[in-house]
């Protein structure tokens, strides 16, 4: 009996104990998982209306397992502190750019390529194209899984001085950018003064006229307020600004397969409802800004393809750098959803395609050719000068050391320095021409308006290169009294002296030969007339600089980037 008792005991503390395990199992399962999703945008922004959505879809597609709380405003930091820390895993999820990522995955920055869409329609289809699912394989090593891409709209320009409805309005405004090298070298090559600066800089600079202008989404616009310190605004459409919604690595693998699926769910469906919400947002504000008085100006197509040819070498600079195959599957993926859409043809308006430049301007060609010429010439130039600076050093001061410590010299050791100063004061002038690097004439120039500029910077190359062809004459009159005589120390025909005026000045000639031929075939862009270390590019360089070093000290974490 007493063991029967004992066994029912047993019995019912065993069954106790299975289910205390079995709740305390079950509670473990289904733990409450607490995510943080933020962003830059305001809250009257499409983009939180969309977050806040994309929060609440979480929770109903995970059964509650997953609970997002959405973060505005940029509380949570910068863009790109945000993915430093997404990468991380101390924050589980973002939406926003994708630029801070660009020097490690290239292919991030065919988004800055100028004037490649036409509408929406061509946009959307590439944001769920190949490219794009392209683009998130090569974040997976940075600790990112992509989610979904979505939109924040075309960019347009504003400005607080003038209409711009053409290409020539563009020329002399000071206009910020982003600070990227593509945006950079398009806006310097249609004309404007490129300021790259952090967007919660810019509003007081505006309002303070420390610029005239900016480039941004209008919906981004307004939210900002820009109709306070703007006058007027042009629909350019000049790039498509996409971001993306990511996850951290580390969160995401916490998850089970079906949340995983949950908020994937969520992020597509959100995704859409920010497209939807911004392409009515665009038509929404523009009634918006012209009640706050701002001139809403339009661009014709005739001149969007003027600007679009403009730019033209832009895309052929930064296509190798992002990828060739890579930027032809891009705009290969526009034509498609363009032909969709016009029944197999091209429409009207802006051209679209991926870029060719085989049907350029006569002279062109060569001036190319000569160009590479002058390059390679002058990097040989540049080493013979090191050669020389280094011979007369060692000749000076080593004839400064025997005589201090041997009372004796050597015989060459004024000689060969005064002919190596020869030398290098010749190239330096080969190196300092090829470099535009003379600052009275930068200073000079850059107060000129690009117009001015392009008529200063011929006459000065078709100065340069008379003078050029002088001095090579003059040696040549000159050549039998130069080779009849010699050195008095050495016995070195003085031919090889002043024989380094010849090549100064066919060198000098070819550069300036290339730079006129250049400019008349219109292969010149206007940042090659002004100093090229102004502050916008070094303000652009210093932050590439920035970050790579953050990540050469940092191999697993994001560099900062401006």
């Amino acid at each position: 009996m007493n063991t029967r008792r004992t066994s029912l005991h047993t019995a019912r503390r065993l069954a106790l104990a299975a289910l205390a395990a079995l709740a305390m199992t079950s509670t473990g399962a289904f733990a409450e998982v607490k995510a943080k999703i933020g962003h830059a945008m305001p809250e009257s922004h499409p983009q939180a209306v969309a977050m806040n959505k994309f929060a609440e879809l979480v929770g109903t597609y995970t059964k509650g397992n997953v609970k997002v709380q959405a973060y505005h405003s940029g509380v949570l930091g910068s863009d790109e502190k945000q993915l430093q820390a997404v990468q991380a895993g101390t924050q589980e999820l973002y939406i926003g750019t994708l630029a801070p990522l660009s020097t490690r995955v290239k292919e991030v920055q065919v988004w800055d390529l100028p004037f490649m869409f036409q509408n929406e329609r061509e946009v959307y289809a590439v944001l769920d194209g190949a490219s794009s699912k392209k683009i998130f394989e090569k974040i997976e090593p940075a600790g990112l899984v992509g989610l979904t891409w979505t939109g924040m709209g075309f960019r347009n320009l504003s400005n607080s001085k003038r209409s711009v409805t053409k290409l020539e309005d563009v020329s002399g405004l000071k206009i910020r950018v982003m600070a990227n090298p593509v945006a950079l070298e398009t806006w310097k090559t249609i004309g404007a003064n490129a300021v790259p600066m952090a967007f919660a800089e810019v509003f007081p600079a505006l309002e303070i006229k420390a610029l005239d202008g900016q480039e941004n989404p209008l919906v981004h616009m307004y939210s900002n307020k820009m109709q306070e310190v703007q006058k007027y605004i042009s629909v350019t459409n000049h790039v498509y600004t996409p971001v993306a919604l990511v996850a951290s690595r580390k969160f995401w693998d916490t998850l089970s397969p079906a949340d995983k699926a949950g908020v994937q769910k969520a992020a597509v469906e959100a995704g859409l409802l920010q497209r939807k919400l911004l392409d009515e947002g665009d038509a929404d504000v523009i009634g918006k800004f012209k009640a706050a008085g701002v001139t809403i100006n339009t661009v014709s197509p005739a001149e969007l393809a003027r600007i679009q040819d403009k730019v033209k070498p832009v895309v052929a600079k930064f296509a190798p750098i992002i990828g060739e195959d890579f930027v032809k599957g891009f705009y290969a993926e526009i034509d498609k959803a363009r032909r969709k859409v016009s029944g197999g043809g091209r429409p009207p308006g802006r051209p679209g395609g991926f870029p060719t430049f085989s049907a350029i301007q006569p002279g062109a060609s060569m001036a190319k050719l000569l160009k590479n010429v002058a390059d390679a010439f002058t990097r040989g130039l540049e080493f013979t000068m090191v050669l020389c600076i280094a011979l007369m050093l060692a000749m000076v001061f080593g004839n400064v050391v025997l005589r201090l410590f041997f009372n004796t010299g050597i015989d060459l050791s004024e000689e060969i320095p005064r002919f190596a100063f020869v030398w290098m004061t010749f190239l330096g002038a080969i190196v300092g021409m090829r470099r535009r690097a003379h600052l009275g004439v930068d200073l000079l120039v850059q107060s000129l308006p690009v117009l001015g500029r392009r008529v200063c910077w011929g006459i000065s190359q078709a100065i340069m290169l008379v003078c050029c062809g002088y001095i090579v004459y003059g040696t040549w009159l000159q050549h039998d009294i130069i080779a009849g005589n010699a050195s008095p120390v050495a016995q070195l025909s003085m031919l090889w002296v002043f024989g380094v005026s010849y090549v100064a000045g066919t060198a000098i000639g070819i550069i300036c030969l290339s730079n006129l031929l250049r400019l008349f075939a219109g292969k010149v862009a206007d940042d090659e007339l002004i100093d090229v270390h102004e502050e916008g590019m070094a303000e652009a360089l210093d932050a590439e600089h920035e970050m790579a070093e953050q990540q050469a000290r940092h191999p697993g974490t994001l560099g900062a980037k401006a």
